[in-house]
């Protein structure tokens, strides 16, 4: 039988979130008797309570009543009402409200360029996830961060303003397109 090449294990990470998130609570928890309760609590309610706290600027406790609400219904919200500065390809929106209230979720329409590591792309967004991200890249602890090319971003805004003030797309000798 052949031995199974690790290497990709080693530069995975998912192995090693799912032994401290899941597996390591479980095991110190044995060790008072219950591996259950410490599953529960070490491992699922502290990967849900990460999950929403993870740019924690309040208490946890006003954090969580303020926006568990509101992060759990941003994927109707955020498609329901707000502006399309980008593209109405899809029914995604921003909304600055939403955006305030789930720490910057709300700025749903920048789907138009997904591999873009920012909610809101300018500098005024309320989108604190950004800044969180950029401070941990300049600290070494991000790579490889990804951004949309500004002359997308500014096609998709003159084209989606062209459409707004005239009903129409511009014509194809006008644009490029929606990116």
């Amino acid at each position: 039988m052949e031995l199974v090449d690790r290497e990709d294990l080693d530069n995975d990470p998912v192995p090693l979130a799912l032994f401290f998130g899941v597996v390591l609570p479980s095991l110190l928890g044995a060790l008072w008797g219950d591996p259950v309760g410490a599953y529960v609590w070490g491992g699922l309610v502290a990967r849900i309570a990460v999950w929403h706290c993870t740019f924690l600027v309040n208490s946890w406790v006003f954090h969580q009543l303020r926006t568990i609400p509101f992060t759990n219904s941003i994927p109707s919200l955020a498609h329901w009402h707000g502006l399309q500065p980008y593209s109405d390809e899809d029914t995604s929106r921003g909304n600055l409200v939403l955006a305030i209230l789930t720490s910057g979720e709300g700025s749903h329409n920048f789907h138009a360029f997904p591999h873009d590591y920012r909610s809101g792309p300018s500098a005024t967004a309320w989108d604190p996830s950004k800044w969180i991200i950029l401070l941990l890249h300049r600290f070494g602890l991000v790579r490889g961060l990804r951004t949309a090319r500004e002359t997308d971003m500014k096609e998709a805004l003159v084209y989606m303003s062209h459409k707004a003030a005239h009903g129409v797309p511009p014509k194809e000798d006008e644009k490029s397109g929606p990116a």
